[in-house]
């Protein structure tokens, strides 16, 4: 009897090591995929864990200018405009598990020292054992750009307009 009881706790351990094995398995398989459809995204995508960047995809490599293991070597406030490094951290505070934060506008600093415009989204989640952001950023540098061009070619045109000697008039 002590034979058998021993030969089921032998049993039962193996079949939790292969259930581990076959977990972690799945695990490794879901991890890859993650990897190589957020390599395929536009957004720069990122996963930050206690301010550092524990992943990053191809897109973060080319908004940033930096490298993955440069990127991830770095606090993520050294990516945030001076000026928006406490609102940066007080929305990233405000994200939660439940649904991802509606979009902000934020600007960073690229490897060049380019100020640049994203649109960023995030949600908290675990990741590997530790709570941890998930981030989504798509570059509006060029929306933005247009946007001011636009506003100084109104106000241009309103200041011709105010100054000229004769008297218009617009009619319906």
């Amino acid at each position: 009897e002590e034979d058998i009881r021993l030969l089921e706790t032998a049993a039962q351990m193996v079949m939790n090591a292969i259930s581990r094995q076959k977990s972690e398995a799945a695990l490794h398989r879901m991890e890859t995929q993650f990897k190589t459809l957020a390599d395929q995204l536009p957004a720069a995508i990122a996963i930050l864990n206690s301010n550092r960047f524990v992943y990053v995809n191809e897109a973060s490599e080319r908004l940033s200018g930096y490298s993955r293991e440069e990127i991830q070597s770095l606090d993520f406030t050294a990516f945030l405009h001076p000026e928006d490094r406490e609102t940066g951290l007080q929305v990233l505070g405000s994200v939660s598990p439940e649904e991802m934060s509606r979009g902000a506008e934020a600007r960073f600093v690229d490897r060049n020292g380019q100020e640049r415009w994203v649109e960023v989204q995030g949600r908290r989640i675990e990741f590997g054992g530790k709570e941890s952001y998930l981030v989504a950023a798509i570059d509006t540098t060029e929306r933005h750009k247009a946007a001011e061009a636009l506003r100084r070619s109104e106000e241009h045109l309103r200041t011709v307009l105010q100054n000229m000697p004769v008297m218009m008039s617009a009619f319906d």
